[in-house]
């Protein structure tokens, strides 16, 4: 449930049919639906457990955190289908921001005090790895499964039966890289760093430029975050002089022509016509600029008109800020901005907290880290605005780190 189950769809499914008629299904379709209602109804027996067995419902981490801004957001989404132009569809994916909640809630345990890294972020992590492994040995067995050949460009791993653009693998990096900086010494941090450089393989083949400019951020990050200050002289060095090298040499006209894919300068501004659907709906969303359309099936529906009027496949929304304002108006955008901002200034008081604890200083790492990487997703991806997994783990995991601090100071 922490990572979805995968697609297991290589054509795509009719933009219109899922507003048209919920319980129209697909096999895949039907597959990921039974999947997330069988993840409610294990949530639900849980917290149902906790209240015979004398626990509050609602896990302590939710509302001692910033998680319960996030449970405030999935219960707006969840209102918004009194007015949705598809009940059915706002709800079930409404629900899938209050099972979560409730689902990285439930996982927090009383044994994550003392762990260096929460047992629930590692758990994280592990989802996203086997993705990423998913893909490896699928890419191995029939590499069409997992991506195509771009005319004039070569192969590029993306979107296919799991609908992977590199972001599994990037994940995956993160977890790597910071084991091995911070909580691995000899062979093991070597094997780790090995296993760092083979995800960044699989990054470059998705050629999706924004997976690989949050990696490449998310490196420069934990290097520099580093406590040692010679990684960090040593990395702002070595930076410098290979964006010099890159520069001055014929290998800066190889990243052009491998950051274009073939397409023309107009295409790349306009991110592959993401800035055409952007204004398209924002001109849509004054029709309702308070309360949106409903979440989910609002972005849906108007861009089923943008991709009669503009022949281009861009049939959900590519960004955070058109989806919330078009599902969910001001008011979801507000709560959604808040909710932002509110993990970025925990995450920095945080980093600042740990400056000389060794203890806490990794997660604090992994969790900047994870949140550098899904702000920059979610200028091109719906990324927070929807059930945003590793945004609901950063807040647990911030809420366990200063709890930590209050009770352990040195």
């Amino acid at each position: 449930m922490i990572w979805g189950p995968p697609r297991l769809r290589l054509e795509p499914r009719p933009l219109e049919l899922a507003l048209r008629d919920p319980f129209d299904l697909d096999l895949a379709a039907a597959f990921q639906a039974s999947v997330w209602l069988l993840s409610a109804c294990t949530v639900l027996l849980f917290v149902a457990a906790r209240g015979k067995m004398g626990l509050p419902s609602i896990p302590p981490i939710i509302y001692k955190s910033s998680l319960r801004f996030y449970l405030l957001y999935g219960l707006l989404a969840l209102a918004s289908a009194a007015y949705s132009v598809s009940p059915l569809y706002t709800l079930f994916f409404a629900g899938k921001i209050l099972v979560s909640v409730f689902a990285v809630g439930l996982l927090v345990k009383r044994a994550d005090m003392a762990a260096t890294v929460p047992h629930f972020l590692k758990l994280f992590f592990f989802a996203q790895i086997f993705q990423w492994l998913l893909t490896v040995f699928t890419f191995l067995m029939n590499p069409e499964l997992v991506g195509s050949e771009l005319t004039d460009i070569g192969y590029r791993l993306s979107g296919g039966l799991f609908e992977d653009y590199g972001t599994p693998a990037a994940l995956a990096g993160i977890y790597f890289l910071c084991e091995a900086l911070y909580l691995r010494r000899g062979l093991v941090r070597v094997i780790f760093m090995g296993l760092y450089g083979l995800t960044w393989i699989f990054v470059i083949l998705s050629r999706t430029r924004s997976t690989i400019l949050g990696a490449v951020c998310v490196l420069f990050c934990a290097l520099v975050l580093h406590s040692s200050m010679r990684v960090r002289i040593m990395t702002v060095i070595s930076g410098t002089l290979l964006l010099m090298a890159i520069s001055l040499s014929t290998f800066s006209n190889m990243i052009v022509s491998y950051g274009l894919r073939g397409q023309n300068a107009e295409a790349l501004l306009s991110l592959t016509g993401r800035v055409h659907a952007f204004r398209f709906l924002m001109t849509e969303w004054q029709s309702a600029p308070w309360l949106g359309h409903g979440y989910a099936a609002g972005s849906r529906q108007l861009l089923m008109a943008f991709v009669d009027q503009t022949g281009l496949g861009i049939g959900a929304a590519h960004d955070a800020a058109s989806k919330v304002l078009t599902d969910l108006g001001l008011v979801g955008c507000m709560l959604l901005t808040f909710i932002l901002v509110a993990a970025w200034r925990e995450v920095v008081r945080l980093l600042r907290s740990v400056k000389h604890r060794k203890d806490v200083r990794p997660l604090a790492v992994h969790v900047w880290c994870l949140l550098t990487f899904f702000t920059l997703i979610s200028v091109v991806s719906s990324g927070i605005a929807d059930a945003g997994f590793p945004f609901l783990i950063i807040s647990a995991s911030v809420a366990l780190a200063n709890n930590r601090l209050r009770h352990c100071p040195s």
